[in-house]
């Protein structure tokens, strides 16, 4: 009965700060809000937004939970990765020390092309070295830079989908792609 009556009333944005603690530090209905409305994780147990099986399976749900959950796992370098492969969109909410480390962006990035956003050049040339598709969430500026792009393909071809559609055809583009090739065989 409880249990009905629970997930009836704590779905969505109902799971709240007046809800009893014991809804809140039960999964499922803590799960089921969550599938409903994010925001609801704020209002869970501490001891769900410290539980790495719970924030996964929540992040499943929605990834806007990593939001809210414990700090620390959102310093946790392994942490962060398997997030990422649930759902690229929750790396936004992780600690901004490792936002910050070149090295564990690039994992991520190679893990889920997702979670990718740039305006740096250098930067964007590594993750590129890794995996093509993070040219798709460069910024649109660096997709219009003709000099950018033709660095870009000269380093890795497959890059070219995602540039500037005038750019696809640009002749000397075209030409930075075939040189690739030529020198790739």
């Amino acid at each position: 009965m409880w249990k009905v009556y629970s997930l009836a009333t704590c779905s969505g944005n109902r799971l709240n700060w007046s809800t009893p603690n014991i809804f809140k530090r039960n999964k499922e209905i803590v799960l089921a809000a969550i599938a409903k409305n994010a925001w609801a994780f704020q209002y869970a147990d501490d001891s769900l937004k410290k539980d790495k099986d719970f924030v996964l399976a929540a992040i499943a749900q929605n990834a806007w939970a990593f939001q809210y959950a414990d700090d620390s796992l959102k310093k946790d370098t392994d942490f962060v990765l398997a997030v990422v492969a649930k759902n690229a969109l929750a790396f936004q909410y992780a600690d901004d020390s490792l936002k910050k480390d070149t090295d564990f962006v690039l994992a991520v990035v190679a893990k889920n092309a997702l979670a990718f956003y740039s305006k740096d050049k250098d930067f964007v040339l590594a993750v590129l070295a890794k995996n093509a598709l993070a040219f798709y969430f460069a910024d649109d500026f660096l997709k219009n830079d003709k000099n950018f792009v033709l660095r870009v393909v000269a380093q890795n071809p497959f890059a070219l989908p995602y540039a500037d559609n005038a750019l696809q055809k640009d002749t000397d583009v075209i030409l930075a792609v075939t040189q690739y090739w030529k020198n790739n065989k």
